[in-house]
C-alpha cells in the first residue's frame, strides 16, 4: 500500500501535466476537430476504471459540477432578489458562489475517486465513489438555513448511496455478469439467444 502523500503528489503532477497539454496543444494550437470535441465532452464517469485516466475523470466530474452550478445559480439569484428582496449587488456574488462550490465539489470528487482507488491497491468498485461522496457532498450543507452539518451529512449519504448504486449497476454485477464484458455481451448474457432488445 502506497504512502498517501505520494498519491497526492502523483495526482497533482498528473493533473498539472494533463491541463498543461490540454491548454497548450488543444486550445493554443487549435488541435481540435468536431469529433475530438464530442469525445472531450462525453459524460460517463464510470466508463474507465477508477484508478486509470485521472485527467478524463476529473475533467468530466468538474464539468458536471460546473453545469450543475449553472443550473442552480439562477434559482439562487431569483430566490434572493424576488423572495428576500435583495439587491442585484447582494444576490450576484451568492449566485457565482453556487457555481464555484459545485465546480469545486466536482473537481474534488473525481480526484478523490482516483486517489481512493489507487490507495486501495487499484480497486475499481463502488466504495471509491462512496468515499468521494462522503468527503465532498457535505459542502452542500452551507445552503441549509439551519442544521447545516446535519443536512450536509444527509446530502452526502444520499449521494453516496446513489452514486454507489450507479457504479454497481454499470459494472454489470447487478445482472450477475462479468464487469469486463462489453454492452453487446451484456445483452447476450441477460436476454435469451432468440430475443434481442430494441
Amino acid at each position: 500500500m502506497r504512502n498517501p502523500f505520494e498519491l497526492i503528489a502523483d495526482l497533482y503532477d498528473y493533473q498539472y501535466q494533463y491541463y498543461r497539454w490540454f491548454v497548450h496543444r488543444r486550445i493554443l494550437f487549435s488541435e481540435m476537430t468536431l469529433d475530438s470535441l464530442k469525445q472531450d465532452f462525453r459524460f460517463n464517469i464510470f466508463e474507465n476504471k477508477d484508478y486509470e485516466n485521472i485527467g478524463s475523470l476529473v475533467k468530466q466530474t468538474t464539468l458536471i459540477g460546473f453545469g450543475t452550478g449553472l443550473g442552480f445559480a439562477p434559482m439562487k439569484y431569483l430566490s434572493l432578489t424576488e423572495l428576500k428582496k435583495k439587491t442585484m449587488r447582494q444576490a450576484l456574488p451568492a449566485a457565482f458562489g453556487v457555481i464555484a462550490l459545485c465546480t469545486g465539489v466536482g473537481l474534488a470528487y473525481g480526484a478523490i475517486v482516483n486517489a481512493t482507488a489507487n490507495y486501495r491497491g487499484k480497486k475499481n468498485d463502488s466504495k471509491n465513489h462512496v468515499v468521494a461522496a462522503l468527503a465532498t457532498f457535505p459542502a452542500m450543507g452551507v445552503y441549509a438555513k439551519t442544521n447545516k452539518i446535519k443536512w450536509g451529512l444527509m446530502n452526502s449519504v444520499v449521494a453516496a448511496g446513489f452514486l454507489a448504486y450507479l457504479k454497481y449497476t454499470y459494472s454489470g454485477k447487478f445482472y450477475g455478469i462479468s464487469p469486463d464484458k462489453q454492452p453487446s455481451s451484456v445483452a447476450n448474457s441477460v436476454f435469451p439467444s432468440h430475443y434481442k432488445p430494441n
